[in-house]
């Protein structure tokens, strides 16, 4: 398998996707039995993802190059379609570490993905339960 560094755009158009989609919304995630809250931290949660990236890139090339500081661009976005697959990318890219699934990045980008599951056409009017 072979991995490669994630761009800035790429991380930032993850990080925008979880904006809050109403005023009282807030984007959350429990990491290390913690709730974490972020509707103004982004450049946090990007340098997070951005770190994570380049740990993978070092463990499976034997490198040992530090991640740089996270660019806050926030003028990106996405459908949430293409924010589904960037974020299978970043999963692919990003988890050559034997701990991955225990990271904080993975726990984001799992909440950035269902974050954009409930954002597809159709789902809010999808029934919650199914009856028989």
């Amino acid at each position: 398998m072979s991995a490669f560094l994630l761009s800035n755009k790429h991380i930032a158009t993850l990080i925008n996707s979880a904006r809050p989609k109403f005023e009282a919304d807030s984007f959350s995630y429990r990491y290390k039995e913690e709730v974490f809250y972020s509707n103004g931290d982004r450049g946090r949660l990007g340098q997070v993802l951005m770190e994570q990236n380049y740990r993978s890139i070092n463990t499976r090339y034997n490198e040992k190059t530090a991640a740089p500081k996270f660019a806050d661009d926030w003028n990106t976005s996405a459908d949430p379609v293409v924010i589904l697959k960037a974020c299978d990318c970043y999963d692919y890219q990003s988890c050559e570490t034997d701990d991955y699934e225990q990271t904080e990045a993975y726990v984001i980008v799992q909440a950035i993905r269902h974050r954009n599951i409930s954002r597809l056409p159709g789902y809010d009017k999808a029934p919650w339960g199914i009856d028989g």
